[in-house]
């Protein structure tokens, strides 16, 4: 990598930075760029802390049914995990700074450094191999719209839901992981139609970089057959099934499989988890598979 590409590079980088949490001047040479480096890694978990308060809130005031309450504060994520996001991928960046092999690949003028990468919650199977529950939560935000759609900690998704006929084509976990977690949850939610749940959907596989033909495979089956589980999800809703385990139950998904769970749920009058909700501006972009 040339020298003049580097430092076109690492001023692109100062100038993200300082954009993103403001800096004062610095100076040059190793020292100040891992210093520079300390201070991205410092922000960075100071913009966490604040993100992971702004949804242990939301999910407060989920609980507590404050609808106005988590309408003014869904904004906030959204800034917040603007940031957050950002900070990551600049970090990422200083990362590849440090290998010669990494940071020739780095244009900077043909290829800008994307920061609003969607982040993969952690996931954890039961022991029946199909179902699993997020042990983060999962944030998504839709392009570059300040639309955010929050998926908590102890859904249960089954991730793909694909005949076993189908697994070798398109496994249950790929790609198109998240996309999955953010339509189980939208199917079980309800508060969009099912129309834009399924659109959003794909719209959430464009974002992830999925092919284009698992994109139309997949959301073509969702709307030729997604009537039936739709159905399902309302009557089990309706019946007080829950969907969303409370962060408080300390049993592990990796010692039981979900069917067992959920009749310790019943056996023991457990509360469901907070499960915020989903705004009409989210719905409105599932109007339509792109926007």
């Amino acid at each position: 990598m040339t020298s003049s590409r580097i430092h076109r590079a690492s001023r692109s980088v100062a100038l993200l930075f300082c954009l993103a949490v403001g800096c004062r001047s610095a100076g040059t040479g190793p020292d100040s760029a891992a210093e520079e480096q300390r201070r991205v890694t410092r922000e960075l978990n100071r913009a966490r802390v604040h993100l992971d308060a702004g949804v242990a809130e939301l999910g407060r005031r989920s609980a507590a049914l404050d609808s106005h309450g988590v309408s003014t504060l869904l904004p906030e994520i959204a800034r917040r995990d603007t940031l957050y996001r950002k900070l990551l991928n600049l970090r990422r960046l200083h990362e590849a700074g440090a290998s010669a092999a990494l940071a020739d690949s780095i244009d900077m003028r043909s290829s800008p450094p994307r920061l609003d990468i969607p982040a993969t919650p952690v996931i954890e199977a039961f022991t029946d191999g199909r179902n699993w529950m997020l042990q983060s939560y999962l944030i998504h935000r839709f392009g570059s719209t300040p639309h955010v759609l929050i998926v908590p900690a102890g859904f249960v998704t089954d991730l793909a839901s694909v005949p076993d006929i189908a697994e070798p084509l398109l496994p249950r976990a790929g790609e198109y992981s998240n996309a999955a977690i953010i339509h189980d949850y939208l199917y079980w939610t309800q508060s969009c139609t099912r129309e834009q749940a399924d659109n959003l959907m794909s719209i959430a596989m464009k974002e992830a970089g999925v092919a284009p033909w698992k994109d139309l495979l997949i959301h073509s089956a969702v709307r030729l057959g997604g009537q039936d589980a739709w159905n399902a999800n309302r009557t089990r809703r309706a019946s007080g099934f829950i969907r969303t385990v409370d962060l408080s139950w300390d049993r592990s998904p990796s010692t039981t499989d979900w069917i067992t769970l959920q009749a310790i749920l019943r056996e023991s009058s457990s509360r469901p988890g907070a499960e915020p909700p989903v705004s009409p501006e989210v719905c409105a972009l599932g109007n339509n598979t792109r926007f």
